[in-house]
């Protein structure tokens, strides 16, 4: 996947996620910003897969066929509710990101802070993007929100079964560390429920 007319990143978002509620940041940090942005959009090397599975028990978890994803709680229940399918994705930005931030961080922490915001609101576009591919692979089918792992009470754990769901190591590269941190960092994965 490249990054399908994605030609700016969300910087409002990024600025959210920095900190700035009401105030603009001053001039000299909107030229760091557009500066970071470049590195950013020419770094990111973005990559999805999906997959659609028919969903077969909502008792106490619900259940989705040929996997063994059992997602518990209420919330995922109810964002559930109606469908009896739901396709499950993960999407990343790539190791170059993550790279850049880190050089960044070591040479000028405020330039890696920058990035690394604007990597978090890139990935989100990016996600945006996935469900519109999805959207169209199911000819238009209604889908419900996203919903990660992490998210009300869907546990942060279930992420490696995921990814194995996806077989996402493999096909692009994304694995979970034993303390449950995506790698690649800039990084999501989230189910969605087909109506």
């Amino acid at each position: 996947m490249d990054l399908n007319g994605i030609t700016s990143i969300n910087k409002r978002e990024a600025f959210r996620y920095m900190g700035f509620k009401k105030s603009e940041p001053n001039e000299r940090f909107l030229l760091l910003a557009d500066r970071c942005e470049k590195m950013v959009l020419d770094a990111a090397k973005p990559k999805l897969i999906f997959k659609v599975f028919d969903i077969l028990s909502r008792d106490d978890k619900i259940i989705l066929s040929n996997t063994k994803l059992c997602l518990p709680g209420h919330n995922i229940k109810n964002l559930l509710k109606d469908s009896n399918r739901c396709c499950v994705f993960a999407a990343t930005l790539g190791v170059s990101v993550d790279a850049l931030i880190r050089r960044l961080e070591v040479e000028d922490i405020t330039l890696g802070f920058i990035a690394d915001n604007l990597a978090s609101a890139l990935i989100e576009q990016v996600c945006d993007k996935t469900e519109d591919v999805i959207k169209e692979s199911l000819d238009n089918a209604t889908l419900t929100p996203r919903f990660s792992c992490g998210y009300g009470d869907l546990p942060l754990s279930l992420q490696g079964d995921f990814l194995s769901a996806l077989d996402a190591q493999s096909k692009i590269g994304l694995t979970v560390t034993d303390t449950l941190i995506m790698m690649p960092r800039k990084s999501v994965t989230a189910v969605l429920g087909i109506k």
